[in-house]
């Protein structure tokens, strides 16, 4: 082994407590990941730090930062880096597919972008619940970011973003998101109105299609993000496909009021339906809700007299319900 993968590995090894390796701010993640990748068992690692450019830079080399609170203002972060990731390739040739029902259901709806961050942040605090891992000092970290990116000299490594779907001026679905490069990552959603979530989702897609974004990130394989043309490939293969795309200049665009109908359809494309492949309707519980990322380890086993809007079946990122506990213990 090469002297410096060596000291790495070592490094390593002596900070893997109870099966997780801890990560700090300081560390040398373009030289730390490929190894991480190649000897994590499981899928997240642990740290005690939410600085916002520790955060983006984690974000930046493929891990996605999730939180879990361990006791009273006690929390910790648990940047995910998943086994098998759910992913879709926008370009060069675009592998989205839309329903026609939900084509021609869009439009009744708007997209804004980047318009209600908090706004959106916090009702998808609401519709999670006891459940949602938007945690205090992760929201913090997500706010921090959105603000500094708003600089015109802010060269960070991750750019914080939040879509909202509007009908009759009311906010009825959304999600929170990061692009790094031409490469954007789904965190959390949230939807109140029949086929909302859908469209949503798929007006992201086409969203991101056409400000040049090549490759969307949707976390954990699920059949609906199958149905609308994601894939599912192993970790090494991820983070191949991020490498490429994540230094590329392209930045999401403020977007005011537009029809979601107007966004999905495709250039030259007639005012009707037509164009799109009707894959079946996914449903409007799927299209938001078994998300991509959300159970955090741990929170599979909370409360049971929760209400049904929580249930992980209708939840909009209820996902790795085996994942484990992490110990409070493993932070020293």
């Amino acid at each position: 082994v090469h002297g410096g993968t060596f000291s790495i590995l070592q490094n390593m090894a002596l900070r893997m407590m109870g099966g997780f390796i801890y990560l700090r701010p300081e560390d040398k993640l373009d030289q730390m990941t490929p190894l991480i990748a190649e000897k994590l068992r499981g899928d997240f690692c642990v740290s005690d730090s939410f600085d916002p450019d520790f955060l983006a830079n984690l974000m930046y080399h493929g891990f996605l930062p999730m939180c879990q609170q361990n006791g009273p203002n006690q929390y910790l972060l648990l940047p995910k880096l998943h086994s098998r990731r759910c992913v879709m390739h926008l370009a060069p040739e675009s592998q989205l597919h839309v329903t026609k029902n939900a084509k021609r259901r869009s439009k009744g709806f708007t997209l804004t972008v980047d318009k209600n961050f908090q706004q959106v942040v916090n009702k998808c605090i609401d519709y999670h619940g006891y459940s949602c891992w938007f945690y205090p000092p992760l929201v913090r970290a997500f706010l921090s970011l959105f603000v500094k990116q708003q600089k015109s000299d802010y060269n960070g490594k991750a750019r914080m973003h939040a879509f909202a779907l509007w009908k009759d001026n009311e906010l009825v679905a959304g999600e929170i998101g990061y692009a790094s490069g031409a490469s954007y990552t789904s965190l959390s959603g949230f939807h109140s109105v029949d086929s909302s979530g859908t469209i949503q989702c798929c007006a992201t897609a086409r969203w991101l299609e056409k400000q040049g974004f090549e490759l969307w990130d949707l976390g954990m394989s699920m059949q609906y993000k199958k149905d609308i043309g994601a894939q599912t490939v192993e970790r090494a293969v991820f983070l191949a496909a991020l490498a490429k795309v994540r230094d590329k200049p392209v930045k999401l665009s403020l977007l005011e009021n537009t029809n979601a109908f107007d966004i999905l359809r495709k250039e030259g494309e007639a005012d009707g339906v037509n164009g799109d492949v009707d894959v079946g309707e996914t449903g409007e519980a799927k299209a938001k809700s078994d998300s991509p990322n959300t159970q955090v380890p741990g929170e599979g086993k909370k409360k049971k007299k929760e209400k049904k809007k929580n249930n992980p079946r209708d939840a909009p990122h209820a996902t790795d319900p085996n994942a484990p506990t992490v110990p409070s213990q493993a932070i020293q």
